[in-house]
């Protein structure tokens, strides 16, 4: 399993970036990410996420992508999520605030 190490302060390109930076650096090693998964709203620092750039991304490389939404339900407008057309979105909904 691979992670990609992100701090603040960042730009959501950078963040697009070292994902496409990372894929590109494991296919040179003969591997292949199948599957990709991130968050909507990051816990800490409290930030959104680039889920929308970061799904276009997957589809481009043909990689699926598991959104973890338990900190965008109420937070975020996720009403666009079916135009996104990630592969899988997930949410408990026990971390909505009105």
């Amino acid at each position: 399993m691979a992670s990609i190490s992100i701090e603040y302060p960042l730009e959501d390109e950078e963040i697009i970036q070292k994902f496409l930076n990372m894929t590109e650096s494991l296919a040179k090693e003969g591997k292949r990410i199948k599957i990709v998964m991130f968050d909507t709203v990051i816990t800490f620092p409290g930030v959104r996420f680039p889920w929308e750039a970061m799904v276009s991304a997957c589809k481009d490389l043909g990689v699926l992508s598991l959104i973890d939404g338990a900190h965008g339900i109420g937070h975020i407008d996720l009403t666009r999520l079916g135009d996104v057309g990630s592969d899988f979105f997930t949410s408990n909904c026990y971390k909505y605030a009105i």
